[in-house]
């Protein structure tokens, strides 16, 4: 008997005095575990062994593995429906139920060869399904480093949140000699009349060239005119 069908069988217990079906709550498992160890090597076979009637062939084994892994995808993040199902209902046995998930979530681990994304996956389904039968936890008491909350078992610390420092607020000064002076207009009127304009300035104007005398061109030289 593997661990996992010893899981899967603790988990019935547990549903059929919930009021839940046998068949379902085996499927729903079944699908819950194949999510888990998906991507595990060689963990059709293992997880083959909690059926009551595995399928024959190695085609037909995987793709039954994988169809369900397709399935129980979506409790590795959520409740499972049957779960939801005693939660909506307000049943006594729902954290049982939870915490008899959590130990299927730990079996579907150890199917195959056993990876670090197994793990997570086996973690984060474990603690889905802690968070959704017991949402909230009493709240830290002011000055622990670290509060107990969530109160739920397997889930990880959360660390407090940091509290910023108010900016301080700008007050006017109400010493009065500390206040800015203002200069009259007056004043600043005359200081502006004390301004001399600036001067403009002045261009200076190209000299004209030097005319030639008439009757002389500037290209013959003295020997030319002999």
């Amino acid at each position: 008997m593997s661990s996992l069908r010893e899981s899967i069988d603790a988990l019935v217990a547990v549903g059929v005095q919930a009021g839940l079906s046998e068949s379902a709550i085996r499927r729903e498992a079944m699908d819950f575990a194949a999510a888990i160890a998906e991507v595990a090597p060689q963990a059709a076979p293992d997880w083959a062994g909690a059926l009551d009637s595995p399928p024959d062939g190695l085609d037909a084994l995987h793709t039954a593995f994988f169809d369900a892994a397709s399935r129980g995808r979506k409790y590795r993040v959520a409740a499972t429906s049957l779960l939801a199902e005693l939660l909506a209902s307000g049943a006594a046995k729902a954290g049982e139920y939870a915490v008899a998930l959590t130990e299927v979530a730990s079996a579907a681990a150890s199917l195959g060869e056993p990876s670090i994304r197994v793990t997570a996956n086996a973690a984060g389904a474990a603690a889905s399904q802690l968070q959704a039968a017991q949402p909230t936890g009493p709240a830290p008491r002011i000055g622990d480093s670290m509060p107990s909350w969530p109160a739920t078992p397997g889930m990880p610390p959360i660390w407090p949140t940091p509290t910023l420092t108010p900016i301080p607020r700008f007050d006017a000064p109400t010493n009065p000699a500390a206040r800015p002076t203002r200069t009259p207009a007056c004043q600043l009127t005359a200081r502006v009349g004390r301004l001399r304009p600036a001067q403009p300035r002045q261009h200076l104007r190209p000299k004209p060239r030097p005319r030639s005398r008439p009757g002389r061109s500037r290209s013959c030289s003295p020997s030319s005119t002999r």
